[in-house]
């Protein structure tokens, strides 16, 4: 009775999450996956819609040296206010007083707080007057290019660093081309290594004591130990019914999939490691749901779940309980995207090591990347066509990524505000302030810094000056264990918009049949009527063309 009303529950869930993936917007922001963020046409890519070179260049504006301009020169900005940020104005931040004494350029600020971005960009869009500069992303920034100036050559003419960074990451150059083959955008990233792998499992060693029995790295030694972990009270409080073996929270729309804290972990330890429901081997993109992989993690999930080793609730419960659950000493093994002490707590996070997938039928091991490690917005930084000064603008963006002191400072404040050094040189984290109101790092970074809500590249190399706490240790064995099995990943990218369009809509129908049809198959089981009958329903959502789309998309940005 308990199975019904869960899936009860989960179609009540997915009706909402359905809803707000027909709202897909286009943005490839960040490095989450919805599914409107791959695809494009790199024809052209390099293209000069605009004439550079040194002899063309302007006399106001310098090509390369401090200041940037040899005149008064104003450059106004559209900004992003973050919640975090308790600063009075963006005027006021350090960086920006430097920037503005370096480069002798005067920055305007408009500010757009956090909540309100979306409308409030929508109607400026929607206006024709736009600001000099646009720092953050919206949605469906591929509808409005006419607004926006080509960058290509600018960038050949005016941005040195991120040339000179294009040419070690192509792949990221690639990502920003879009549908005509032009650069309308320069980007953010945050290229933290520790961020490389979509999914994270942790397993409870002080259980596996407690119950005499090893890390598994089969489907059948998964199986014993999750048993034993449920029948012999792994968590030695002396109550053998409260422990959890396996746990998940709903997450809506990506519960089956993604970067979440979901059923991954058996996905890929059946070979299933797709992300929007597709997958990339030997270069040729499938969809996962329809693969006898997707069929025999459905059986062993259903082997786990009749055998109560999967948490009833865990296809409906929110983040809240999932986290509860995990406070209280109570789940044996999940899966995560960030750090596993999120979801047990501080004080528990040392009972749990790093565990790999289990191997599928045919020995392999499958751990699942992204395309960057990291934190990436292909648009974070556009400039309007009613600009009169984009050389400027370019060099501004290139001025901050160039100088390693001035990008940190843009992303992460100042020493003594966001952080301190230790007597080893490192960059400290501060998480204690004196300032009222002021409560963690995050918030500091953004008060000081622009935070995420600037315009910086922040490569791997730079966590190198930062002091690695026990959670940054603990990233670091991720990375060590799983690198050897990384799969392949679909690279970054904007679609043409009618692609973007298209998928948006047969995401929010495909999304919701397949969570629906999992969940029902894992708590009934599935056996070969009901296979060919899945089958048959993925034929009529015409999956055909959405793999193909993606499939265009991945020839199309892939990097030899």
């Amino acid at each position: 009775m308990k199975g019904k009303q869960c899936i009860a529950l989960l179609l009540a869930v997915l009706m909402l999450g359905a809803l707000a993936a027909c709202g897909g917007d286009g943005s490839s922001s960040g490095t989450g996956s919805s599914p409107a963020q791959s695809t494009g046409n790199t024809s052209g890519i390099g293209s000069a819609q605009q004439e550079g070179g040194e002899d063309s260049a302007p006399a106001y504006v310098n090509q390369t040296g401090l200041p940037i301009v040899n005149e008064p020169t104003t450059v106004t900005m559209l900004v992003q206010k973050s919640i975090l940020d308790l600063g009075s104005s963006w005027q006021e931040k350090e960086c920006v007083k430097r920037a503005q004494e370096e480069t002798g350029l005067t920055l305007e600020f408009t500010e757009i707080s956090q909540a309100a971005w979306a409308e409030q960009m929508g109607v400026t869009l929607a206006s024709g007057e736009l600001p000099d500069v646009i720092v953050g992303t919206f949605p469906n920034f591929g509808k409005y290019l006419d607004s926006f100036t080509p960058l290509n050559s600018l960038i050949d003419t005016y941005a040195p660093a991120l040339t000179a960074f294009y040419e070690e990451r192509p792949e990221l150059k690639v990502a920003c081309v879009m549908e005509d083959g032009n650069i309308y955008s320069m980007p953010l990233l945050q290229d933290q290594g520790q961020y490389a792998y979509a999914h994270r499992y942790v397993i409870n060693k002080t259980w596996l004591d407690n119950v005499k029995m090893d890390i598994p790295t089969t489907q059948d030694q998964l199986f014993d130990v999750m048993m034993a972990f449920k029948e012999q009270d792994a968590n030695g409080n002396g109550d053998p019914n409260d422990e959890l073996p396996f746990s998940m929270e709903a997450n809506t729309a990506v519960a089956l999939d993604n970067d979440s804290y979901g059923i991954n972990f058996l996905m890929n330890s059946c070979g299933v490691h797709s992300a929007n429901y597709v997958q990339v081997d030997d270069d040729v993109v499938s969809f996962s749901p329809t693969r006898e992989e997707y069929r025999d993690f459905i059986n062993f999930a259903h082997k786990l779940y009749s055998n109560g080793l999967i948490d009833v609730d865990g296809f409906v419960q929110q983040t809240s309980d999932f986290f509860a659950k995990g406070a209280a000493g109570r789940i044996g093994i999940y899966g995560h995207h960030s750090y596993a002490d999120i979801v047990c707590g501080a004080d528990k996070v040392d009972q749990y090591v790093p565990i790999l997938p289990m191997q599928d039928k045919n020995g392999n091991i499958v751990t699942v990347g992204r395309a960057v490690s990291g934190d990436w917005n292909y648009d974070c930084y556009k400039i309007s066509n009613s600009c009169q000064h984009p050389e400027a603008a370019v060099r501004l963006y290139d001025y901050v990524i160039g100088d390693p002191e001035v990008n940190n400072l843009w992303s992460y404040g100042t020493e003594g505000g966001s952080y301190t050094i230790n007597e080893d040189g490192e960059k400290v984290r501060k998480i204690e302030f004196e300032d009222e109101g002021m409560n963690s790092f995050a918030q500091a970074r953004h008060t000081f810094g622009a935070g995420m809500n600037g315009f910086w590249i922040v490569p791997q190399e730079t966590y190198d000056s930062w002091y690695k706490d026990k959670r940054e240790l603990l990233m670091s064995e991720f990375e060590e264990m799983y690198k050897p099995y990384l799969c392949t990943p679909m690279p970054l990218g904007i679609d043409k918009q009618e692609v973007v369009e298209r998928r948006n809509d047969q995401f929010a129908e495909i999304n919701t049949y397949i969570q629906n049809f999992t969940v029902e198959a894992i708590m009934n089981g599935l056996d070969d009527a009901g296979w060919e009958k899945h089958l048959q329903s993925c034929e009529r959502l015409n999956v055909a063309q959405y793999v193909e789309d993606y499939q265009n998309f991945y020839n199309d940005k892939k990097i030899a």
